[in-house]
């Protein structure tokens, strides 16, 4: 873009120092710390999930079924870099959250990013585990994208996700399924009766995780299709 100006030799080091983190796979997101989600721009680093695409038909979904005019009150399980809740918090300009997660790194990105978006929405950020949770009210939405890989899967993964993105985001537990046996039962007794729960899927869990909400009697709404035409959440409610 510019010809005729001469790269110095400090902006020459620190380029050629930026290659080499990415030759040894280091995620883009990592090494700039940003990436945008739902045209939003999040700092990310490596205590948190990179933000994906596929992640944003829950907003959309969320978005669907609530008015912006509403006050309603959100819950995030895992909420990482905040990405979902604060972007429905950012559209949703009435309603109030609760970002829950057991890293404090992570709810440290998390608090960063809601002064970063200039949100003046009421917002708690918790850290603790999901199944020390405990709330005196019931909410209207629930959102999560548990971990979900199964811990032997964990190194098949690409370099850029198995070396880099935090394992305690990642590791779903033997079968992956270990995080919605623990969040399915919490969801039934702190979700309103016309409210929403969704949650994300990985790509052949559907069937697996849809036992576990019919044996807590919770009722699926319907699923959310990622771009490439895979179940990726799922919506569910109160019967």
């Amino acid at each position: 873009m510019w010809q005729d100006r001469e790269v110095s030799s400090v902006h020459h080091t620190q380029f050629l120092q930026l290659i080499q983190r990415r030759q040894e796979r280091e995620p883009i997101a990592y090494i700039i710390n940003q990436k945008e989600f739902y045209g939003l721009e999040f700092y990310v680093n490596e205590n948190v999930l990179i933000p994906r695409p596929d992640s944003e038909i829950i907003v959309d979904e969320a978005l669907r079924y609530f008015d912006p005019n509403t006050k309603i009150k959100l819950l995030d399980m895992g909420t990482g870099s905040g990405c979902l809740i604060l972007t429905l918090l950012k559209y949703l300009p009435l309603a109030s959250g609760v970002a829950l997660d057991i890293s404090k790194k992570a709810l440290e990105i998390a608090k960063q990013n809601y002064w970063r978006l200039k949100l003046d929405n009421s917002i708690k950020f918790l850290n603790c585990d999901w199944s020390n949770f405990k709330s005196n009210c019931k909410f209207d939405l629930i959102i999560s994208n548990p971990p979900y890989i199964k811990k032997n899967d964990i190194l098949k993964l690409q370099k850029d996700v198995s070396y880099y993105e935090p394992k305690l985001a990642l590791d779903g537990g033997k079968d992956g399924l270990e995080c919605y046996k623990t969040i399915i039962p919490i969801i039934k007794t702190i979700l309103k009766p016309k409210g929403i729960a969704i949650l994300e899927l990985g790509f052949d869990q559907s069937e697996e995780v849809a036992k576990i909400i019919k044996e807590h009697t919770l009722q699926i709404i319907k699923y959310l299709y990622d771009l490439s035409g895979v179940k990726r959440s799922i919506v569910i409610s109160i019967v």
